[in-house]
């Protein structure tokens, strides 16, 4: 397996799939711990998964809701995986993030959908929702990235 810095370099030239990076972060220990999944199919909508919410995601004091930091976490993931399409011009960071918490999020399954709407120079900005299993928006955000990082 290949580690992700080394999937980028040779995302810039071209030779590694967006289905490799996908692999290579799902196989991070963050990722893994958190319970997450990365799906890169669609490299121009990443999304970010909790297939199984457990108490590790449930917020205070004996909360059914997934934590308000665990939505701030799924948010700048998703978002900064819009910059993987982007991974030909150096590596990119999110720069900042803007997040609206709508409604609790219940639920045992969220998923974090993330879009690219405008490319200014080196910034990407780019938006996000975070749905529960029932396919409601409990979150929006909104961040920009800066790409050509090397």
């Amino acid at each position: 397996m290949h580690s992700i810095s080394e999937l980028a370099a040779r995302l810039r030239s071209g030779h590694v799939t967006g289905a490799e990076i996908e692999a290579a972060l799902n196989a991070t220990v963050q990722i893994q711990h958190m319970g997450l999944r990365v799906d890169l199919h669609d490299l121009d909508r990443p999304r970010v998964y909790i297939d199984e919410v457990t108490e590790i995601h449930r917020g205070g004091i004996g909360s059914a809701n997934v934590n308000g930091g665990v939505v701030a976490m799924l948010t700048d993931l998703a978002l900064g995986l819009v910059g993987v399409a982007y991974y030909n011009e150096g590596m990119t960071a999110t720069r900042d993030i803007h997040l609206e918490l709508l409604r609790p999020l219940h639920g045992d399954r969220v998923c974090a959908e993330a879009w690219m709407i405008e490319v200014v120079g080196s910034r990407v900005y780019a938006a996000c929702t975070i749905k529960n299993e029932a396919g409601e928006t409990c979150a929006v955000a909104t961040g920009h990235l800066v790409k050509g990082l090397r």
